[in-house]
Order: C-alpha cells, then structure tokens, then sequence
C-alpha cells in the first residue's frame, strides 16, 4: 500500500517556522521501585517533533478533514509532508500525527485552525 501524500489542496506551510520543533525525542524514563526515576537515551531513535498549525479557508478545512479522516484513517497512518526543520527550508518526509493532538479552533468568517503535533521520521524512512 502506498504512503498517502499531503493534499495538494491544503498549504503544507505552519504558520511561523520553526514553531515547536524538537530535533529529537524526550529520553525515556523508567520509575524504580526504589524511588528515583532512570532517565536514558533512545539509542537509534532520530525522530524529530514539530507542532503545525495554520488557518484554513472552508475549502481548504474540508480538504483537510477528508485527508485525515478518511485517508488517514482518522489520523491513524503515516503519510508524506514538507516540513521545515531548520527554520528555512522545506523537505518531503514521512511523518505520523501524535495521536491525542489534533485540536481545532472555529475563525471568523467560517475559517478553520487545525494544529496537531506530529513525529518526523529520518529522511531513510520512507513509509
């Protein structure tokens, strides 16, 4: 099955660069018994988190709602996007929404603001 591409129809652009970016995960941690908590690397692990968010005219918001409901199976899989990391250019790379992050917020002038965190993979992972 093919990776699903962002919708041509809805800016892949945030609305400022680099908004929320996080070059890799948080470590893991591990609650003991004996009280502290053991906090260590992921080793291999090069995700990187990025926030976007960004107002949508109404046509636009259905196309965006489509993608993720029906495409992505309510936000379930992992599909291709342009994102920007370094705060200056755009690269295709597969990506996956964290899940629990999707909120929408109502605009003036039947305007929608999706924003929702996701994980961006290494440019070696592919799908």
């Amino acid at each position: 099955m093919a990776i699903p591409e962002w919708p041509a129809a809805v800016p892949y652009q945030t609305e400022r660069e680099p908004w929320g970016n996080t070059p890799f995960r948080a470590p893991a941690e591990t609650e003991m018994e004996s009280g502290d908590v053991r906090i260590r690397n992921r080793p291999g692990d090069r995700l990187a988190t990025v926030t976007w968010a960004r107002p949508l005219t109404a046509a636009e918001a259905t196309a965006f709602i489509d993608f993720v409901e029906t495409t992505l199976h309510r936000g379930a899989m992992r599909f291709r996007m342009h994102v920007c990391l370094d705060g200056r250019t755009y690269t295709l790379r597969t990506v996956q929404m964290q899940p629990k992050t999707l909120k929408y917020t109502g605009l003036p002038g039947g305007r929608l603001r999706p924003a929702f965190t996701m994980l961006v993979f290494p440019p070696s992972v592919v799908s």
